[in-house]
């Protein structure tokens, strides 16, 4: 690695080496497939951006979630990418998409591949196959990229399995020497440069932050007792290093380099000062929050055919138990001789559920019957066969709790109730999802 001293007396540690190697692999014919890997704060992730920064690439960072939430992210971060939909499709067709990029050299990196690797080796298959030329003729250099030193050298082949025949080469980054203290500070006495160099622990991150200007216990401050906000938030909501930087900052780059405004609200990191952890912690509350909304603002949902329903299994022996031990209301038009009622508000919707003529049929549905959605699921209340000008008709009633205006409702619910509208929008006339707490209303509304 290379050392050059700002002018702050901060040391910037640039990766020189590595990125030389990069850059000529990149320049060979034919496709390539390496491996980058090293400990945490090694500056893989500055590497990388230096590197991508005048190439076509796709960059996919991974989760530490459950195969089947990182092949969902990842399927729709490629076809964000590519702008097609690759909902339910495998491994080969979403990295075949690669052909897109109309016969320039490609770069495709996967970060973090150590929380992919470990539950799903599909994807291997798939990336050898698109080293191999299979998938796409565009020249491709595939790049692995992992923060554990220990996975990578011990469990990785193993994990990859034939797969790792494809691999071409393997970068490991190293850690910080002591040569590297003792040229980063050549004002050091030898004493210094070896207590600098044990604290720093070969952590390279550490060596770019550390100054000279001040003293080594100001720096330990500095450096490693301030808590890594931008690693933390990396964590906690999966947006990029570069992303967290400009909400904090308040700036961007422009298309020239240059750091700009990128809104009203300015630089956030003074009020990180007065309370770090709590900043941290609201920071990403915040940021999840708006990314649900984000998510909710596009939500779609495609019927998958007409043979999926529930049947009579819906209402199984230990519901109909608790029923039993609840307050119960006497039936004409359940499934049951009696309805079960948790609140005066349901009671009174079961009332006039009887009491209404159009009303052929309805049922209270059980804790388990819920709706999908990116927020978490959601459980109607009740579901109700209505007779609308001589025709049938099914509602799933939602929000029964007494006030459906929007001011009144939390953000999760609001927008919990946006993705179920969305998803009984998608069966077009079969069934009707409505939020009501007024059943007068309900009915003059339909």
């Amino acid at each position: 690695m290379d050392l050059f001293l700002e002018g702050n007396g901060a040391m910037k540690v640039v990766r020189s080496t590595e990125r030389k190697q990069l850059e000529k692999l990149y320049l060979e014919n034919g496709n390539r497939f390496l491996l980058l890997y090293g400990t945490a704060y090694t500056m893989k992730e500055s590497l990388l951006s230096d590197f991508l920064s005048d190439k076509d690439y796709f960059y996919y960072r991974s989760r530490n979630v459950s195969p089947e939430e990182q092949k969902r992210i990842f399927l729709e971060s490629i076809g964000k990418r590519f702008d097609c939909d690759l909902k339910d499709a495998d491994y080969a067709k979403a990295l075949g998409q690669i052909r897109k990029a109309e016969g320039k050299h490609f770069v495709l990196v996967l970060d973090e591949f150590q929380y992919f690797l470990r539950k799903d080796q599909e994807i291997m298959k798939a990336l050898s196959d698109l080293k191999a030329g299979k998938l796409t003729s565009c020249p491709v250099m595939i790049v692995l990229a992992a923060s554990s030193l220990a996975w990578t050298v011990r469990d990785f082949d193993e994990a990859a399995g034939k797969a790792v025949a494809a691999i071409d080469e393997r970068i490991k980054l190293s850690d910080v020497s002591f040569l590297d203290v003792v040229r980063a500070f050549p004002h050091y006495s030898v004493a210094d440069a070896v207590r600098t160099y044990g604290i720093l622990g070969g952590v390279p991150a550490y060596l770019d932050a550390w100054s000279e200007r001040v003293s080594v216990k100001e720096n330990v401050i500095r450096t490693m007792l301030t808590p890594d906000i931008v690693a933390y938030l990396q964590n906690e909501t999966n947006l990029t290093r570069r992303t967290i930087v400009e909400l904090l900052t308040g700036t961007r780059k422009d298309a020239d380099g240059n750091w700009v405004p990128l809104d009203e609200y300015g630089n956030r990191l003074k009020d990180f000062k007065k309370n770090p952890q709590v900043f941290m912690e609201n920071t990403a509350k915040i940021l999840r929050s708006v990314m649900k909304s984000l998510i909710v603002d596009g939500i779609k949902y495609h019927r998958i055919g007409d043979s999926e329903y529930y049947c009579q299994e819906l209402f199984e022996s230990e519901e109909l138990k608790g029923y039993l031990e609840s307050n119960m209301l006497e039936s004409r038009k359940g499934v049951y001789n009696y309805v079960v009622y948790d609140s005066e508000n349901e009671r009174k919707f079961a009332t006039a559920f009887e009491e209404n003529e159009d009303v052929i049929l309805y049922a209270k549905l059980p804790d388990w019957f819920k709706i999908s959605t990116p927020l978490g699921s959601y459980n109607p209340d009740w579901a109700l066969m209505i007779n609308q000008n001589g025709e049938k008709k099914l509602y799933f009633v939602l929000e029964t709790k007494g006030n459906i205006d929007a001011d009144a409702l939390r953000q999760s619910e609001k927008e919990k109730i946006q993705c179920g509208k969305e998803h009984f929008a998608a069966l077009g006339d079969a069934a009707t999802f409505m939020p009501v707490d007024d059943f007068s209303k309900f009915m003059h509304d339909i």
